[in-house]
């Protein structure tokens, strides 16, 4: 019987554990692949490197990443020419895979989503649409579930809206995340896809990257001071890394 009980306890642990978070930090000289974790005070650490440097990239930008078997593919570009480098990760726990919103204009994993007019995004029976004049419309099988006017009374900004752009999505697929931009500044905002609820989540720098942690609690984007993590749970921001550039790692 206890061993019953054992084999129980370990296929409930199995089917259980979380992938462990990764984040992939660019700080202008090398890439370093940290552990993330947030204790119960909001401190969280992420310079427990599982590899200190993947790769020196002084002269180069670090544009994206993919994956090629268990082996991490980094993109550098050094004066218009993106190269490849291939890092083979022999110590790292499965990483999530990533619930992205496929479409023509979105390179998976890749540095520097641009709005596309008339851009169509996908997932599962899910659609989104947005329109050269910034309208979000959200299907599910071809039913329309919500839409959304670039109202900027809605956000007390005071100037015109050039609309939502790029949205990406929650890993359990219920809230989107979208830039909404102004003629004078950038915000991040959160709808809910069932009830089209939204509400205005940061700041956020025009063409700069912003995703979801693995667990879907946290916010990694960046503002007009540099890279931030925005706490969906607490509503708190946090900043100062010194980093350049970051990216939550996924497969």
């Amino acid at each position: 019987m206890k061993y019953v009980l054992l084999i129980t306890f370990l296929l409930c642990s199995l089917f259980t554990m979380k992938a462990q978070s990764y984040i992939l930090v660019d700080d202008g000289m090398k890439l370093r692949l940290c552990y993330f974790n947030m204790d119960s005070k909001g401190n969280f650490d992420y310079y427990d490197n599982i590899k200190c440097n993947l790769v020196d990239i002084y002269g180069s930008r670090f544009v994206g990443y993919n994956w090629k078997g268990d082996s991490l593919v980094l993109f550098l570009e050094t004066k218009g020419k993106v190269i490849q480098k291939t890092i083979l990760l022999d110590s790292i726990k499965p990483v999530s895979i990533l619930p992205i919103l496929k479409a023509s204009n979105l390179k998976t994993l890749y540095y520097g989503r641009q709005k596309d007019p008339n851009a169509e995004y996908r997932l599962g029976n899910l659609k989104i649409q947005i329109n050269t004049h910034g309208w979000v419309e959200c299907y599910r099988e071809d039913s329309l579930l919500w839409q959304k006017h670039p109202n900027i009374s809605s956000f007390g900004i005071g100037t015109l809206g050039l609309g939502y752009q790029n949205p990406v999505i929650t890993p359990d697929g219920q809230t989107l995340l979208l830039r909404y931009a102004t003629y004078f500044t950038c915000y991040l905002v959160e709808i809910d896809v069932n009830t089209g609820k939204q509400r205005k989540i940061v700041r956020n720098k025009i063409y700069t990257p912003f995703w979801y942690s693995p667990d879907g609690r946290y916010i990694l984007y960046t503002s007009k001071r540099g890279l931030r993590i925005y706490d969906r749970e607490t509503r708190k921001k946090f900043k100062d890394f010194g980093w350049r550039d970051a990216f939550w790692l996924y497969r």
